[in-house]
Parts: structure tokens; C-alpha cells; sequence
């Protein structure tokens, strides 16, 4: 299924991530329909295919029946690797609309948003080292020992922060699981609601969806920034 020459977007990736993309890849080969779905031959046409809305879209029509799942496991796939999941947002919006695209979406990024907990919980900081940068851990690390709760919420709203590295930041800290769960819901509803209606508009009318995805750009940062000095206020109560 996958081609065994190199790959330069491949040999970038370690090779325990490379190998786990191509496990995940092929078990979203679906047996018994060849030619239902098209799949990319590579680790680099998957990674294009998740930032290239259109490629995504396509890949989502030609799932037909089975796409809900295919955006679940695609969902996974770039919440649990340095991969932007704003583009899984926008494209379910474009083909679920937006009742369904949300509901999936956030379906999706809960069920991931647990699984690197549990992977980060279970198997420490080298683990999640693998997966995220360890400046980035450590710049996380800081923001929520000194904001609580409240600063991860914050980081959840901005889409700036990588839903990687606020997982498995949080699987490396002290936060239970109930609290890492009630923020993560919260916290992820303004960014995907935003994002799966920008998809929908921009099937429907591309000039008002691209002043939609401006606006809500614009608006997410701002309430982002407010609740961040919310957050760092109450850190700095003694």
C-alpha cells in the first residue's frame, strides 16, 4: 500500500511516529471497497492531504458512508501529532454541516484529547517527548503551574497552542483527569464551533466565509487574550 522509496517528509518525522502514521493509514484502508476511497501512498501525501482543505474534502466525499469515521480517525490522528486540526474543522463543516460537523469534531478531539492523556499519564515526559517539542512542554509546563485550571481553559481558546501540546502537557502535570476533561470540553467548543461554521459557510458562500474566518480569527485571540489575563491575575494572588 505504501511505497518503500524515501520520502523527505518522512525521514523528517522520527521513526517510531512515521511507522505508527503508516499502522493508522492502513487500518483506514476499508476491506472490501478497493475503490471506495482513494487513500495517499505516503506519509507525506497523508500530511498534505490534512493541510490541503480541498484534498481532505475529497477524501471525505469519496469515504462515503464511512467518512464519519474516517474524520474520527483523521481527528485522532492530527490531535495526537504536531498536526493542525483546524483544517479537520473547516472540512467537516464543508460536508456534515454544521450540527454534524460539530457534534464530530468535538467527538473526536475529546476521544483524542483522553488518549494522550492516557498515553502521557501512563508513559511520562519521554513519551510525550516524542511527540512534542520539549521547549514547548516546558514553556506549558510554566503557564499552568502558574494559572491553574483557568490557564488551560485559556490555552484550549487559543488556536495559536496546539491541541498536542496542551494533552500531553497536562498528562505530565499534577491535573486530574475530571478537571483535564471539563476544560477540554469548554475550552474546545468556541475554536471548533468557529471553525466547522466557517466550513459551512464557505460551501455555501466562499466571500462571506473567508470575512467569517477573519472575523472569528479575530475574536478567538481577543477572548483568549482577556481570559489569559484573567488567568495570570488570579496566579498572582497570593
Amino acid at each position: 500500500m505504501f511505497g518503500t522509496g524515501s520520502n523527505p517528509h518522512r525521514d523528517a518525522l522520527p521513526v517510531d511516529i512515521a511507522s505508527w502514521i503508516d499502522t493508522a493509514a492502513a487500518l483506514l484502508a476499508l476491506p472490501g471497497e478497493p475503490a471506495a476511497v482513494t487513500l495517499p501512498d505516503s506519509v507525506s501525501g497523508w500530511v498534505q492531504a490534512i493541510l490541503d482543505p480541498s484534498r481532505y474534502e475529497a477524501l471525505l466525499e469519496a469515504a462515503g458512508l464511512w467518512a464519519p469515521l474516517f474524520s474520527l480517525g483523521l481527528m485522532l490522528a492530527v490531535s495526537l501529532l504536531p498536526l493542525p486540526a483546524e483544517t479537520v474543522a473547516i472540512v467537516n463543516g464543508m460536508v456534515f454541516g454544521r450540527l454534524g460537523g460539530f457534534v464530530l469534531t468535538l467527538l473526536g478531539a475529546l476521544i483524542a484529547a483522553s488518549v494522550a492523556f492516557a498515553i502521557g499519564r501512563q508513559l511520562g515526559r519521554p513519551a510525550a517527548a516524542r511527540f512534542v517539542p520539549a521547549r514547548a512542554l516546558g514553556r506549558y509546563d510554566r503557564l499552568v503551574e502558574g494559572g491553574g485550571p483557568m490557564m488551560l481553559l485559556v490555552l484550549r481558546m487559543l488556536p495559536v497552542v496546539p491541541f498536542t501540546v496542551v494533552n500531553y502537557g497536562a498528562a505530565l502535570s499534577r491535573l486530574r483527569f475530571s478537571t483535564f476533561l471539563w476544560t477540554a470540553t469548554l475550552g474546545m467548543i468556541p475554536p471548533i464551533a468557529a471553525f466547522v461554521l466557517m466550513g459551512s459557510v464557505l460551501r455555501d458562500d466562499p466571500l462571506l466565509g473567508w470575512l467569517l474566518i477573519a472575523g472569528g480569527a479575530v475574536a478567538i485571540a481577543g477572548l483568549g487574550y482577556r481570559l489569559r489575563h484573567w488567568g495570570t491575575s488570579r496566579s498572582e494572588t497570593p
